[in-house]
């Protein structure tokens, strides 16, 4: 199953065992799993108004000791321009802080969000030219409303 088939904006793939009882199934216990939503929810929906710390659409992450993130983030770019997208209009979420070798990135929605990451801010947001928020990386887990306090409650972040 994948979360973003579900009901949330981040691509995380995970395997779930189910299991019954015999004597359970004996009584007519039975098991069904959810149905995928037909469309992938937007995370363009959850970002938070726009405000003066959103940097300009298409912009890279500032260069004092972090030129692997900008180079990730670069990278990002030229893959999502030669997909035929634009990463001022196309929001490309990019998980910038990770090695090379794993760097990712999606359309529309995050990848895997990890609490290392989040707590980093490591999930790069191309429309807004910044990195997404704890409030944005927060509403992906599903808390609509969530305040910071909730991020830490939730171990989101440390």
């Amino acid at each position: 199953m994948n979360t973003q088939q579900h009901g949330l904006p981040q691509s995380r793939t995970r395997v779930y065992v189910v299991a019954l009882k015999k004597a359970y199934i004996k009584n007519g216990a039975t098991f069904e799993w959810s149905t995928p939503f037909e469309k992938i929810p937007s995370m363009q929906n959850l970002l938070d108004d726009r405000s003066e710390s959103d940097g300009k659409a298409g912009c890279l992450p500032c260069k004092r000791g972090a030129e692997g993130n900008r180079a990730r983030v670069k990278d990002a770019y030229a893959e999502a321009k030669t997909a035929g997208l634009d990463p001022t209009k196309d929001l490309i979420c990019i998980d910038f802080h990770s090695s090379k070798k794993f760097a990712t990135w999606r359309l529309d929605v995050l990848p895997c969000v990890t609490r290392r990451r989040a707590m980093t801010c490591g999930y790069w947001n191309s429309v807004r030219g910044r990195p997404f928020s704890l409030h944005e990386l927060a509403r992906s887990q599903g808390f609509r409303e969530a305040s910071v306090a909730d991020c830490f409650r939730v171990g989101l972040c440390k």
